[in-house]
């Protein structure tokens, strides 16, 4: 049995080296000497998703799964296979990280994306506005929903969410790129804001 904070240690370092095949060689290395810490193979995954060797990360990224199901294997194999537009098994790698991870957004805006990207714009709004309830302070998840909303044509709603997105985050760059794009200035968005949030919304914008 490993020596659990040295080891730790000694993969924090590996992690810390910025060259990608390096640090898959640095990786393989670990293994070879404790074959089980399934953090080790996730992060070995994300090195081959980073050389686009996406057969090699759905293979290390699975075994991570099988020694520890903590969800964040099944996120990063629906990312993998939405890099290939499979979108299928995105889709069942999604629900899966869902179903362990139950009080997490990502797999709820990962979803949403998932079908914005397939033109299932009624089922991605839902879920993005279900990851809001899970953590609404996430400029992003707003963001998105605010494009989501441009593509629906309900661009008021659409700047609200912007401008939610721009007040937790001031440099969010998929709400700053929105805003930009379709001309929002600071003082039309508050007139739109709900009566009952627009004191919540002075306070932080």
């Amino acid at each position: 049995m490993d020596n659990q904070p040295d080891f730790e240690q000694t993969l924090e370092n590996v992690l810390a080296c910025a060259d990608h095949v390096e640090r898959s060689e640095l990786l393989l290395d670990l293994l070879t000497s404790n074959p089980t810490n399934a953090n080790t193979y996730l992060e070995l995954g994300k090195c081959y998703v980073e050389l686009n060797d996406f057969k090699k990360a759905i293979s290390v990224i699975k075994h991570s799964v099988l020694l520890n199901d903590d969800g964040l294997g099944h996120i990063w194999l629906g990312h993998i296979h939405m890099c290939l537009h499979d979108f299928i098994n995105a889709e069942m790698e999604f629900i899966k990280a869902q179903c362990v991870m139950p009080t997490n957004d990502t797999p709820l805006w990962l979803l949403a994306e998932l079908y914005e990207e397939q033109g299932k714009l009624q089922e991605s709004e839902k879920l993005y506005r279900k990851a809001l309830t899970l953590d609404p302070d996430v400029a992003d998840t707003h963001a998105r929903l605010g494009q989501l909303l441009i593509k629906c044509g309900r661009h008021e709603e659409a700047f609200v969410s912007l401008k939610w997105a721009l007040c937790l985050d001031p440099e969010c760059d998929i709400a700053i790129e929105l805003v930009e794009e379709h001309g929002l200035g600071g003082s039309n968005v508050v007139t739109i804001v709900p009566a009952d949030e627009q004191e919540h919304y002075q306070m932080c914008s």
